[in-house]
């Protein structure tokens, strides 16, 4: 349990101090609209990540309970891939000139 714990706490703060699109709006909404925008964006992200985590939780029980029906699912899951194979291959109209398709349009 311990373990568990540090190993979250480290990854957290690994994925606290990456860079990835996030610091770069908070930065354009700080310069945008001021300390106060650049915060009110954090708090957003802030409580959407808190959202998903909820959610996640929440969720992986009953993925777990699941688990128990893996064939039916697979089956269901393999019939919706297949219906949706026969109605492109068949049914779906493509359209072979965007141009003329555009053109017709208008």
């Amino acid at each position: 349990m311990i373990e568990a714990i540090i190993k979250g706490f480290g990854l957290g703060l690994i994925l606290a101090v990456s860079v990835g699109p996030v610091i770069f709006t908070i930065i354009k909404q700080s310069i945008n609209n001021g300390h106060k925008g650049g915060f009110s964006f954090v708090t957003g992200v802030w409580i959407s990540d808190i959202v998903w985590v909820v959610l996640s939780n929440l969720f992986s029980s009953l993925v777990i309970d699941l688990l128990a029906f893996k064939t039916e699912i697979g089956y269901v899951g393999a019939a919706f891939v297949f219906s949706m194979g026969i109605y492109y291959v068949f049914f779906k109209k493509m359209i072979h000139n965007m141009v003329e398709f555009i053109l017709s349009m208008t």
